[in-house]
């Protein structure tokens, strides 16, 4: 008798966990997924800088009374040896972090007015800045020290340097990506849409992401105009989920290696998220690896970029917490199985 008791206690709970099946939606770092994405990954912290005035600090909520940022720096780039430049425009400083959160290096910005939205380095080691308000991208030396300025470039969105040290500017009120020589000389207009990015190759071909409710694609922009472009690669989304589409994605950068970065987000009429993919690919558009990541948010939509390439193909991005502006980073696993779905 007890043991027949006990076959019966086996038989009902094991229906019980048959029954209790995963939750088809989570809350995971505010943000709302579906369950496939329950097992993706969550960024390693690498850097936290503490918010406020001093030199190891970075200007805040607290530092901006007058509301001229998205309380969080506006732009960041790691550099080789794991150092990272931050634009710390609330406290007029561009500061180049150790990863150990020292302050090895700083440049003023009083030169470029008090809103600098932007900063790029050329590969000779000078820079070049951009403020949104005035409408000016200033040019300066290794040594921060202002050389030259170009006008005309209010709401202007980011800035880059080509891999020959070309300046290009993002100016989507005109539609259009700028390239100047070092001398500040226009020397070609790239006609096109928010899909066209400032990355691309020495000779003056710029890769772009196309995205069509359930297919992305890469592609490079093989003559500035008439455009023209080839497409390197496509990203099809192909589950079986109902009413799912790609509402975003972006090209992300490139690695010293010459890899290309971007990132697709998909997501269901109510915003649950069913994919937040990063993907490394070769120049000509073959797929290096990929990896489903998790974020935290935080509401800056202003910024020129969120997500930066490391030279070593790491992805940095950045989030906060009460006290800190934390960065931190995603590693792309470099082997894809051969019957990885993209």
């Amino acid at each position: 008798m007890l043991k027949k008791i006990t076959l019966i206690c086996v038989l009902v709970f094991s229906v019980l966990v048959a029954g209790a099946s995963e939750p088809e939606f989570k809350m995971i770092n505010a943000l709302n997924y579906h369950k496939s994405m329950f097992a993706a990954s969550q960024a390693d912290v690498y850097l936290k800088i503490p918010f406020g005035k001093e030199l190891a600090n970075v200007g805040g909520c607290n530092e901006d009374p007058d509301v001229t940022s998205e309380g969080v720096p506006w732009a960041f780039r790691m550099v080789d040896g794991g150092k990272v430049w931050v634009l710390d425009s609330l406290n007029g400083l561009l500061k180049l972090f150790t990863p150990d959160g020292k302050v090895e290096r700083s440049v003023s910005l009083t030169d470029f007015g008090q809103v600098v939205k932007d900063f790029a380095v050329a590969p000779d080691g000078s820079f070049a800045f951009l403020n949104a308000v005035t409408g000016y991208v200033y040019q300066a030396g290794a040594d921060g020290k202002r050389i030259s300025e170009i006008e005309g470039f209010n709401s202007a969105n980011s800035i880059e340097f080509s891999p020959d040290g070309d300046l290009l500017i993002d100016h989507p009120i005109m539609q259009a990506i700028l390239r100047f020589g070092s001398n500040g000389e226009i020397k070609e207009q790239y006609v096109c849409d928010e899909t066209l990015s400032l990355y691309g190759d020495a000779s003056g071909t710029l890769i772009g992401l196309k995205i069509d409710e359930r297919l992305a694609e890469l592609y490079l922009r093989t003559v500035a105009s008439p455009a023209t472009q080839v497409v390197l690669a496509s990203f099809p989304y192909t589950e079986e989920h109902e009413g799912v589409r790609y509402v975003g994605g972006k090209i992300l950068g490139k690695d010293a290696a010459g890899n290309i970065y971007l990132n697709l987000v998909a997501c269901d009429n109510n915003g649950n998220i069913y994919r937040d993919r990063l993907y490394r690919c070769s120049n000509e558009g073959k797929n290096l690896g990929e990896l489903d990541v998790l974020t935290v948010p935080f509401l800056a939509p202003d910024l020129p970029r969120k997500r930066v390439v490391c030279p070593d193909g790491r992805i940095m991005g950045y989030y906060t917490d009460d006290k800190n502006y934390v960065l931190c980073v995603y590693s792309i696993p470099k082997v894809v199985a051969a019957d990885s779905k993209q």
